[in-house]
């Protein structure tokens, strides 16, 4: 009898230890995701398929194909993945890679995307959406708030405000993030560098001018002298 209570409480305990360690495990686990992925259809997270939601740790690879992905973090932001994007994500900064991204924020949360970033003011909530329209080109629109754009020096390239239209492209035109990107508002910018190019053109048209006039008069003087 007194070995079969020893035994019983042996058991007790061992189920008390394993229930406090599954908690202990859970609470780490919790501890370490930085929110909650979910979307209506499908999506990838670290490249496995996944269906409804699912907690996301830091630096997770979070892709969408015909359907959106919200993310929402434990600091208040969130981001919306649009569909065919993809991005690695982190609590306060995410990477884009392909397709568009819209972000919202207390302040602070910085999304990169052809090596240049694109981040709220801190302090201030802000919101923006940025969007691929080539492999080489961005378009960022912001939407609520100051947003800022920096080259990958973290030198501020443009201060927008929302209602505005800005795109960053790469010069070289390999889309690395590695090259420093040109950023430009939005509108018509081939327009603007064919009128660069017109200015950079015209002065020289103008020296051939002068210089046709200069020889002219030269040829003047010598048969007036020549007729003399």
């Amino acid at each position: 009898m007194i070995s079969k209570g020893i035994q019983m409480k042996t058991f007790k305990q061992s189920i008390a230890l394993a229930l406090s360690s599954l908690m202990a495990g859970a609470a780490l686990w919790a501890e370490s995701s930085i929110g909650v992925a979910s979307t209506r259809g499908t999506m990838t997270v670290n490249q496995a398929l996944v269906r409804g939601n699912t907690n996301l740790m830091n630096g997770a690879s979070v892709g969408t194909t015909d359907s959106t992905s919200l993310v929402e973090f434990q600091n208040g932001s969130t981001l919306l993945l649009g569909q065919k994007s993809r991005a690695k994500v982190h609590s306060r900064r995410a990477k884009l890679d392909q397709g568009s991204i819209h972000f919202s924020s207390g302040g602070g949360y910085e999304i990169e995307a052809l090596g240049i970033v694109i981040a709220g003011t801190n302090g201030e909530p802000s919101s923006a959406q940025i969007a691929y329209v080539s492999p080489t080109r961005i378009l960022i629109t912001p939407v609520k708030g100051s947003i800022r754009v920096l080259d990958k020096e973290q030198v501020l390239v443009a201060s927008l405000n929302a209602g505005s239209n800005y795109y960053a492209e790469n010069q070289t035109g390999t889309g690395s993030s590695s090259e420093q990107p040109q950023a430009q508002p939005a509108g018509n910018p081939r327009k603007s560098s064919e009128k660069k190019k017109n200015m950079i053109k015209r002065p020289a048209v103008l020296v051939t001018i002068a210089t046709v006039g200069v020889l002219g008069a030269s040829i003047g003087v010598i048969q007036n002298t020549t007729s003399r």
